[in-house]
């Protein structure tokens, strides 16, 4: 029998919108899209949220760039693209991996205790944490010149 799963709002909290106002192919303006995109639940530090976007596209029919579609940059800052816990999530893993040399065990515990816990589980934490060390010492090689 499966186990049932908490179930989070399917309304965003936080629609973000475009931060970009002109095209950068031929220096129209942009016009938002009537749709909101990119709708995902999102664990932080803070806890779970349900954030979207509203994208925009360039206004002239007869540009470069009219099928391009511009997201907004604070909704790529929250979570990797398809992920599901936010860059806070992966850089705490990492942190405590990194500095103070917890074993992945420890960390999960943390996450599960804090005030607003972090539903994850022990294989999660030990994927990001392997994710983020092995992002660590490949730009420690890319530095050094080797």
């Amino acid at each position: 029998m499966r186990t049932p799963r908490q179930s989070y709002s399917r309304i965003p909290e936080t629609v973000y919108a475009c931060e970009l106002e002109v095209c950068a192919a031929c220096g129209g303006p942009l016009i938002p899209w009537h749709y909101v995109s990119g709708l995902k639940t999102v664990q932080t530090l803070s806890g779970a949220r349900t954030i979207a976007q509203r994208p925009k596209r360039c206004a002239q029919e007869t540009c470069v760039g009219f099928t391009q579609v511009w997201p907004s940059a604070q909704w790529q800052s929250v979570a990797p693209q398809g992920g599901t816990y936010g860059y806070d999530v992966i850089a705490h893993i990492g942190w405590q991996r990194q500095t103070r040399c917890q074993r992945f065990a420890d960390v999960h515990a943390t996450l599960r205790e804090q005030a607003a816990p972090v539903q994850i589980s022990a294989s999660q934490v030990r994927l990001k944490g392997l994710l983020v060390s092995d992002e660590l010492s490949n730009r420690l090689w890319s530095i050094e010149g080797f």
